[in-house]
């Protein structure tokens, strides 16, 4: 994968904050989601129903308002590692 597919932006959280590919693959790694989770989250996200669907796990689909919470949040972390790195390769 080229930096300009890794920089690409695929979709936003919900409060408005950019996904990259970089940061989505990185979380998928660090939340250890499978593919079929990440496949459930693109097509939500694609067909505007994110928050009626959710991951699964043992124990089933998650349901809850927090249902994608981690992945946000690792997603937040990712890009402003990116920004942190992409500001000291500047200087």
């Amino acid at each position: 994968m080229t930096l300009s597919d890794t920089s690409k932006v695929i979709g936003q959280t919900p409060s408005g904050f950019a996904v990259t590919e970089a940061a989505h693959q990185a979380c998928q790694v660090t939340l250890g989601l499978s593919d079929d989770n990440i496949s459930r989250f693109e097509d939500a996200l694609a067909g505007g129903f994110l928050f009626n669907t959710g991951p699964i796990d043992a124990m089933g689909t998650l349901f809850s308002p927090e249902r994608w919470a981690d992945y946000f949040a690792c997603v937040k972390g990712q890009r402003s590692e990116e920004r942190r790195v992409g500001k000291e390769g500047r200087s």
